[in-house]
């Protein structure tokens, strides 16, 4: 809080107080930031002489009327790990305590403190007249305002792995990278077969570990739904497949729009021994040379914790992304269960101008009759896991929200795989399935209301948008829902074709049918070739 008289405050054991590293008052018309709880104030210089967990506090010139404002800077505990945590702008002193305490608890949960950035509106506020002002670099600190209102920025997937090598190389030259320099990001990793339409809408899918029918079935299928864009694919390094499957894949990319990446994942299991594949999603991996720096080298290593690739996948998905306008339509679908039965963008109407600044998300809910977050098993724990009983408590019992299918114009689907990443790394929940406690949690707690890219996000019901999501029907069989009729297709509950099917498999008779399709397609598209 403001304290004009130019004494120190008096603050309870709750207050955070201000002292800079030698224990003196920092100057600020008798603002004092001090010890709490462990946790020492000062400035950067700590970093490498501080045993304990460090806070940076620094000034911040926020605007041509060069109101000041404060920034906690940098938290840097044993791990000596750097992670984004975006908060955005926030009101006064006590909104400042809530986040400094809420993110040390977070992390220190996970066995070390990261980067909190999370600078205030105050008209005025602490100066350090030894670093000052002029140590913040004010254009990546600016605060985005869109119609009077401020916007929440996520930095990209690749600030952090940046902000350490640029820390490796030059400690002064790190505090540039506070939050991501866009012009400075590299996408490392190339498509192995196939190249991105940057005006196409797209298809996402982590689709590693199958076989040429699995691939033949998801591409064969949107093609004949009138899908006509990018068709984009995470598959095994090529050593891994088999030679069929490699054939496929090759003659997939070489008719155009279909992109390949083998992405060479490092994984472990969680014994700590090496695993030679992702086991399904239980073991914890990395992949080095997916992101890089103009300035630091174009392919960095990836310095985040194990994690099971269903997370992971977010990165590699942003990734993809920036190679497409903003206005591409994009969607994000599971590979193993899912067909096509019409255009998935069927209901989405493309914006008709390239450089769009906003744009929609669109979400798949799961049957609420049948399960809602509070009522099932999986997604409770993914959620408690990760936030912690009282968020859970909080959020209560509504639909669930599927992460295995997302849509949306390309600005806004940025913004959420930007969210998704912060969400591992504020949490480091490495469960296999907690992307989509995150995933819950980001539109329960509504997160990304007032997010930087996104203007509207819409919640389609079970069976009334492009994706029909079946697995929470398991309850009784698809033809007693009325979802699957005679003719093998299945359908909305307007009675209108679903364009996309997911999870099929989770209903023997629908099952069987597409199984039977599949290889039917097949055959033929061996017997053609």
């Amino acid at each position: 809080e403001n304290n004009n008289s130019g004494k120190n405050a008096d603050y309870n054991d709750n207050d955070i107080m201000a002292k800079d590293s030698n224990n003196e008052n920092i100057d600020g018309g008798g603002k004092n930031i001090g010890k709490k709880e462990g946790i020492i104030f000062g400035n950067e210089n700590d970093l490498d002489n501080s045993t304990k967990e460090t806070v940076v506090i620094k000034t911040h010139n926020r605007n041509e009327k060069n109101e000041e404002g404060i920034a906690i800077k940098y938290i840097r505990g044993p791990t000596k790990r750097l992670i984004p945590h975006p908060r955005g702008w926030v009101e006064g002193e006590k909104m400042l305590k809530k986040y400094v305490t809420l993110t040390t608890q977070d992390q220190q949960k996970t066995g070390g403190l990261g980067y909190v950035d999370v600078p205030t509106l105050w008209e005025w506020g602490v100066h350090d007249k030894k670093y000052g002002i002029d140590t913040l670099d004010n254009k990546v600190e600016e605060s985005i305002s869109m119609g009077g209102e401020q916007k929440v920025q996520f930095p990209s997937p690749a600030s952090m792995i940046i902000t350490d090598a640029a820390n490796k190389e030059n400690k002064s030259d790190a505090f540039s990278y506070i939050k991501d320099d866009e012009d400075d990001i590299v996408i490392s990793l190339k498509p192995s077969l196939g190249l991105h339409t940057s005006s196409a809408d797209a298809l996402f899918s982590m689709a590693e570990g199958y076989t040429a029918k699995e691939y033949h079935r998801f591409i064969e299928t949107a093609r004949r739904s009138g899908f006509e864009g990018d068709i984009v694919f995470s598959v095994s390094t090529s050593d891994k497949l088999g030679k069929t499957t490699a054939e496929y894949l090759e003659s997939a990319a070489a008719e155009g729009g279909v992109v390949v990446y083998h992405v060479p994942w490092k994984c472990s299991k969680r014994s700590g021994e090496e695993a030679s594949s992702a086991l399904g999603g239980m073991a914890l991996c990395s992949v080095d040379g997916l992101f890089g720096s103009k300035k630091y080298g174009e392919a960095l290593q990836d310095i985040r914790t194990g994690r099971p690739v269903a997370t992971a996948r977010y990165e590699l998905y942003w990734a993809w992304s920036q190679a497409y306008k903003p206005s591409s339509r994009i969607m994000l679908v599971d590979f193993r269960d899912t067909f096509f039965q019409e255009d998935p963008f069927r209901d989405m109407p493309k914006k008709s101008k390239n450089d769009i600044k906003e744009g929609a998300i669109h979400l798949y809910l799961e049957n609420f009759e049948a399960v809602g977050l509070s009522r099932s098993t999986y997604n409770k724990g993914w959620i408690t896991q990760a936030y912690g009983k009282a968020i859970m408590e909080e959020i209560g019992d509504p639909p669930v929200i599927c992460s295995g299918s997302t849509a949306g114009d390309n600005v806004a689907i940025n913004t959420y795989l930007r969210a998704m990443v912060v969400e591992y790394d504020k949490t480091q929940c490495k469960a296999k399935g907690c992307d989509q406690g995150f995933h819950n949690y980001l539109f329960r707690k509504n997160v990304l209301v007032n997010a930087q890219g996104i203007n509207e996000i819409i919640m389609h019901e079970q069976g009334k948008g492009a994706v029909n999501n079946l697995s929470a029907m398991r309850i009784k069989t698809l033809k007693e829902w009325g979802v699957l009729k005679d003719n093998g297709k299945v359908y909305n509950w307007d009675g209108s074709l679903s364009p996309v099917v997911h999870q099929y498999d989770r209903d023997k008779e629908l099952a069987n049918i597409v199984r039977s399709l599949s290889q039917a397609l097949f055959d033929k598209h061996k017997h053609k070739s």
